[in-house]
């Protein structure tokens, strides 16, 4: 049974026949280059200098801003960012930026902590003090802002209904299907009536 597939051209360029030709013998010394990872990644390039750009991106990849956005902040390709990154000098810049930032972030927290200690005192003097001057609404949302900051989160439900008549519409689509075989008109109206 011959099907003729050599004549089947799917898409793409079309094949080319393969050839080889002998240069020369394998010896000794070709089989040690065999043994030698042509694919393995190139060692990384150090950086001549760290210039501005190179501060200036190694602060955004430490504040953890994305590769892309640190890209176009800085002006660097995509690319070019990507092999400056693996530079063991700039590496260590980065880890040396991300400890500042881990200090300063600690010191924001510590101050916010600060900060929320004497808003959480100062409420609750004034209702050990003034309990009427609280309404009910105001101690709900004081409670609710509590247990949410303690792990015990407000509820919240979603509901959604869907309801397509998949089946209805499936029907229909068929019927459809099978009057336009039959060359049946479905449904038309003149677009464009010319009175002459």
């Amino acid at each position: 049974m011959n099907l003729n597939l050599s004549t089947i051209v799917g898409p793409g360029r079309r094949p080319h026949p393969l050839t080889a030709e002998v240069v020369r013998e394998i010896n000794e010394a070709d089989l040690g280059l065999l043994a030698v990872n042509a694919f393995a990644p190139a060692p990384p390039q150090e950086l001549k200098r760290l210039s501005d750009r190179h501060h200036m991106a190694a602060r955004l990849l430490a504040a953890a801003k994305p590769p892309g956005e640190v890209a176009m902040i800085t002006g660097y390709s995509a690319s070019r960012l990507s092999v400056i990154q693996q530079s063991p000098a700039f590496k260590e810049l980065v880890s040396l930026y991300k400890r500042e930032v881990d200090i300063e972030f600690g010191s924001v927290l510590e101050t916010l902590a600060g900060l929320s200690k004497e808003a959480l005192s100062e409420i609750s003097d004034r209702l050990e003090e003034e309990p009427e001057q609280f309404s009910l609404k105001d101690l709900r949302e004081t409670a609710a802002m509590g247990l949410n900051r303690t792990g015990f989160p407000e509820a919240k439900s979603l509901e959604t209904n869907l309801n397509v008549n998949f089946g209805t519409r499936l029907e229909a689509a068929r019927k459809r299907a099978h009057a336009a075989a039959r060359g049946e008109i479905i449904d038309a109206e003149v677009v464009n009536e010319n009175d002459d």
